[in-house]
């Protein structure tokens, strides 16, 4: 993953300098410098607030149930093989980041507002108050402390989103590649740059804008 992260950070610092993102490039310049050890702090964070979670929460996990107009009724996860222990906020970003356009971005608190309305309501039904297992104040500060390993990984799927489907590695390809000293570069150069460096842009500007950087 090392190789991977400071190609992707490379690559997106590339994209902040064409748009003389001055501002947002000098905060972005922590994950230029320390982008890998960031992942990991984020991915061993020890949440008072730890569940279990998915670990690989993003579309393609999900399987989708439409209604006779289209709309989406029910959401299934699978493939859990990167599932284990820790703070809710990983699958969020995750899933969030690597699937939100521009729009939706820009819309953050109002998913957050949606996601724990349906937490209150679940645990609800089990005889728990979602205030006391995650209150919202903590769920909204682990979120902009700990969000990393979400926009990290968010943003090398929207990377895979705009290779030719011929192309995309999957996970054990690109270790693999690693393995053998093969610069990751050469795959992410092959990406829609148009596509990418949107959602890329989309990103750093929410994150700054936020404080999230």
């Amino acid at each position: 993953m090392q190789q991977a992260i400071a190609s992707l950070c490379n690559t997106i610092k590339e994209f902040l300098e064409e748009e003389e993102e001055i501002k947002i490039i000098d905060s972005f310049k922590k994950y230029c410098d320390n982008g890998s050890q960031m992942f990991l702090d984020a991915l061993e964070y020890k949440s008072p607030y730890s569940v279990f979670i998915h670990g690989d929460c993003w579309s393609n996990n999900m399987m989708f149930k439409y209604n006779n107009s289209g709309d989406i009724e029910d959401i299934k996860l699978f493939d859990f093989q990167m599932a284990g222990v820790g703070s809710p906020i990983l699958d969020l970003t995750y899933s969030f980041y690597s699937g939100a356009d521009e729009e939706s971005i820009s819309n953050l608190d109002h998913f957050l507002e949606i996601y724990y309305k349906n937490l209150s309501e679940t645990l609800k039904d089990y005889g728990c108050s979602a205030e006391k297992v995650l209150p919202f104040t903590e769920l909204k500060k682990e979120w902009k402390e700990q969000n990393a390993f979400g926009v990290i990984l968010g943003l090398l799927i929207w990377n895979n989103k705009n290779l030719d489907p011929s192309e995309t590695p999957n996970v054990a390809e690109l270790m693999d590649a690693e393995s053998q000293g093969e610069n990751f570069s050469q795959i992410m150069q092959k990406a829609d740059s148009t596509g990418f460096k949107k959602a890329s842009l989309a990103v750093m500007r929410h994150l700054y804008k936020n404080n999230f950087l």
